[in-house]
């Protein structure tokens, strides 16, 4: 009934014993010891139930999504890997400048930054809405990247032709394999904490009857 329900709620207390301590204490009083004992342990089944299918629906989205990604991106990789074998053999061996080598590093590390970034953004996307604070704070690194990268380009884009041309097709045959690499990465770290938050989520202290009640002293 719900004046039961009303009962159990109002002698039910819960807790964190210390600051960030991610440790959750509850507490119930009873005039049966065992009856208190059954009732905490109800409700952390019921906790623990509830929260193991909402993390598992969560990160099942997330690793889905990312899956699916991997065999259109290891496709790109080839066809990318191909367009520069391609240009290598009707092109004579184009040495790069120390300029170029340079920006070649410097656009590289940029990429990689805002393909991680991208990533991790489309993950989160998954679950939390635009506004959350995780996805604006990965918006606005995305942004400083992208700014930084088009600087970058810039400079490339002043470069002989020859030489522009492949640096283009080197820099696509990176970017496929590093955005590879990322999801990869990604997958592995999101089954990696699902495994890990589960356990953690498991550690929990069955209550037991008291020996003594606590009132009146």
């Amino acid at each position: 009934p719900l004046e039961s329900y009303h009962a159990i709620i109002d002698r039910m207390r819960a807790f964190e014993p210390a600051k960030d301590s991610k440790v959750v204490r509850i507490s119930y009083e009873d005039t049966n010891p065992e009856r208190a004992a059954a009732v905490l342990n109800a409700q952390l089944a019921g906790y623990l139930e509830r929260a193991v299918a909402r993390r598992a629906s969560e990160g099942s989205r997330s690793l889905a999504f990312l899956e699916s990604q991997l065999p259109t991106m290891r496709g790109r990789i080839e066809a990318a890997e191909d367009a520069l074998a391609a240009f290598q053999r009707g092109s004579a061996a184009i040495p790069l400048g120390t300029e170029a080598e340079g920006l070649t590093r410097q656009r590289g590390d940029l990429e990689r930054q805002q393909i991680e970034l991208e990533i991790k953004r489309d993950s989160l996307a998954q679950t939390y809405t635009a506004d959350h604070h995780d996805v604006r704070a990965v918006n606005a690194q995305l942004a400083n990247v992208r700014r930084a990268l088009a600087r970058v380009r810039s400079s490339v884009d002043e470069l002989p032709g020859a030489q522009r041309t492949r640096l283009r097709l080197q820099r696509e045959v990176d970017i496929q394999a590093q955005q590879y690499s990322a999801v990869l990465a990604q997958v592995q770290q999101l089954r990696i904490a699902d495994a890990s938050w589960l356990a953690s989520a498991r550690q929990a202290d069955r209550a037991t009857p008291p020996i003594e009640p606590i009132r009146p002293k």
